[in-house]
Formats: structure tokens, sequence, C-alpha cells
């Protein structure tokens, strides 16, 4: 039984490598002369143009509404959240390899 499973398992990783057969040609031109890279300018040099946004809208920075306390549970959560996806990811690693 052994013998044969040995066999079995020669057998199926020589067939791969007997079915690959020649590759393919690969075709190179080379490109020659000053045609092989153009610029061309999307758009002439005055059509773009900017326009100043009124001072009162330049930037508008709201003050943040959560507590001191809720930026602490907002903090402890992000750090529960990190460690529980370290856990997660170590325990689906060990459970591969158990059952490789």
């Amino acid at each position: 039984m052994r013998r044969l499973s040995a066999f079995l398992l020669v057998l199926a990783l020589a067939v791969p490598l007997g079915a690959t057969g020649e590759p393919n040609e690969q075709a190179v031109t080379p490109l020659t002369g000053p045609a092989e890279q153009r610029i061309e300018m999307l758009a002439p040099a005055g059509e773009q143009h900017v326009e100043m946004i009124g001072e009162s809208g330049v930037q508008q920075v709201t003050p943040g509404t959560t507590s001191p306390a809720g930026r602490a549970a907002h903090g402890v959560a992000k750090v529960f959240v990190g460690i529980f996806a370290a856990v997660v990811s170590l325990g689906v690693m060990a459970a591969s390899l158990i059952f490789v």
C-alpha cells in the first residue's frame, strides 16, 4: 500500500512537468527614431484657471463633538479591535497548521 501511494505521488508530480511542452516564442519589435514617444498638450496654456474661494470659506474646521470620555472609549475600542484581529489571525494560522 505504501509503495502504491509513493508511486502515485511520483506519478502525479511527474505528469504536470511533462505536459508543459515548449514555451511560446516572443517577438521583440525595436522602436527606432524620435517617434517612440510623443507629448501632446491637452489644453492650451490659458484655458485652465484657478479661482480664489471667499475668505470665509478657505478652511473651516469645526471643533470635535466627542467628550474626553468618548475619545478614551474610542481609543480603547481601537486597541480591542486590533488585539481581537491578531488573535483571530493567529487562531486561523494555528488551525490551518493543525489540519495540514
